[in-house]
């Protein structure tokens, strides 16, 4: 039997994803796919059993890949105890990084959303990044609720709440040919504005 190696999971994996790109998931073959890449459906296989295994590979390097910075940054912050602002301030640059600027996230997301309703992809993706990262951050604020810097809220809902925040700003790119790169500082003006109205609907009231 031939060596599996990392090289060769990552050559399969990318040409999925262009594969997904070009013709969707459900019309992607693992026929195809070997045809693509050279080589036998059994190998294929050896590394990716089923076709749903690659699908959840494909998600997790370019669609939520940049979901475990922006956790890490989160279990960062709750570790070192920081303000909720500049908690969330940090998580929140890290979470539109991507989002804002990377063309392929992007590209898989329609792919992805474009597949929902007639395959596990959508639940895949939510599954790969979007409940873990929702989780830290419900685990953020249920810190600031128990520290006083809140008021007492639904920690799941209030994190929910703060992502609408985020991606409201910046969705309309998933659905254009080619938005325009989005610097740092209009990434940091973006985050800023969903932070500050989040602050002022969780307030402590008088």
């Amino acid at each position: 039997m031939r060596v599996m190696t990392d090289e060769r999971r990552d050559a399969i994996v990318e040409a999925a994803a262009k594969l997904f790109e070009e013709v969707g998931v459900e019309a992607a073959s693992m026929s195809e796919l070997s045809k693509r890449l050279g080589g036998s459906k059994s190998t294929l296989y050896r590394y990716f059993p089923a076709k749903e295994e690659l699908v959840s590979a494909v998600v997790r390097r370019f669609a939520t890949g940049h979901m475990a910075d922006a956790v890490a940054e989160l279990e960062a912050s709750i570790e070192v105890e920081r303000a909720l602002k500049e908690s969330l301030l940090r998580f929140g640059d890290q979470a539109l990084k991507v989002v804002a600027n990377d063309s392929r996230a992007r590209s898989i997301h329609r792919v992805i959303v474009a597949a929902a309703g007639q395959s596990r992809v959508g639940e895949l993706f939510c599954e790969a990044g979007p409940v873990q990262m929702l989780a830290k951050l419900a685990q953020l604020v249920a810190v600031s609720v128990s520290r006083g810097e809140i008021r007492r809220v639904d920690p799941a809902v209030a994190a929910s709440q703060f992502m609408a925040l985020l991606n409201a700003q910046v969705s309309s790119r998933v659905y254009q040919m080619a938005p325009p790169p989005m610097k740092a500082a209009e990434r940091r003006e973006l985050v800023v504005g969903a932070v500050d109205f989040f602050l002022r609907a969780v307030a402590k009231t008088a």
